[in-house]
């Protein structure tokens, strides 16, 4: 899987990212590209976003690592594909 990143936002389609780029005054040369090959690559990506995040980790009864919940009024920063299993999971967490 490839997607762009510019201006601190991800995109799709590398055209739609070097837009994005250029409407905030950078240039098309600041778009990065990520591959995500496999779930190494995945793994690795998340703890980068976790670290700046500053999400620490906690470990659980069952010994599974964890990151800390980020709280926001704003679902809009979960991707579309897991943003139903994601409000499923906070609804069973409110139980």
């Amino acid at each position: 899987m490839i997607v762009y990143q510019a201006a601190a936002e991800f995109f799709p389609m590398k055209a739609d990212a070097e837009a994005h780029a250029k409407s905030k005054g950078l240039k098309a040369s600041t778009v990065n590209k990520l591959v995500v090959n496999d779930r190494d690559d995945l793994s690795y990506i998340l703890n980068r976003v976790a670290a700046i995040l500053n999400m620490p980790l906690q470990e659980t009864a069952d010994h599974q690592i964890e990151a800390t919940p980020y709280h926001s009024d704003e679902e809009e920063w979960i991707p579309a594909f897991v943003r139903a299993d994601w409000q499923r999971r906070q609804q069973m967490r409110r139980k």
